[in-house]
């Protein structure tokens, strides 16, 4: 799906990050912005299990996002697009993060804070223990209070 020529996560992910936050998928939509690391889905691996996610498209993709991350809250959906940003840290912890890369002329930097969750995809089994989901349900009940009460206090 595609919105404004920016590629979104799945309806399906979308809805089931959603019923986490404790939240219904038109507020969710409401309150994060959320963009796809590949403009493109690049299909299913061989296996048929899992999708392709080619580091070689991903990598460039993620430092060309980078820009657009500058001073913002952001959530890393799996260890791949994770990978693609070059970002390690464990899962639901949040941390201030700077990103620097060369530019045309000089060397740019980014900082945002940020956090890891795993994916949520059907093929994820780390979805099957249910101290998982309680653990996600917090995380992203408590990220779409925070993000409920900032929007009431600007004004939106």
């Amino acid at each position: 799906m595609k919105e404004n020529g920016i590629s979104l996560p799945l309806p399906l992910a979308r809805r089931e990050l959603a019923a986490l936050a404790g939240i219904t998928p038109m507020r969710f939509d409401e309150l994060f912005e959320c963009t796809n690391v590949l403009s493109e889905w690049p299909g299913r691996s061989d296996n048929g299990k899992n999708d392709v996610f080619p580091m070689d498209r991903a990598i460039p993709a993620a430092k060309a996002l980078l820009p657009k991350l500058e001073g913002r809250k952001v959530v890393l959906l799996g260890q791949r697009v994770s990978a693609a940003f070059d970002v390690r840290e464990p899962i639901f912890q949040w941390v201030s993060r700077g990103f620097a890369w060369r530019g045309h002329d000089d060397i740019v930097t980014v900082t945002c804070h940020l956090a890891v969750s795993p994916h949520p995809s059907t093929a994820n089994r780390w979805w099957n223990k249910p101290e998982n989901r309680i653990s996600a349900r917090m995380f992203w009940g408590t990220l779409a209070s925070d993000l409920s009460e900032q929007k009431v206090l600007e004004g939106t």
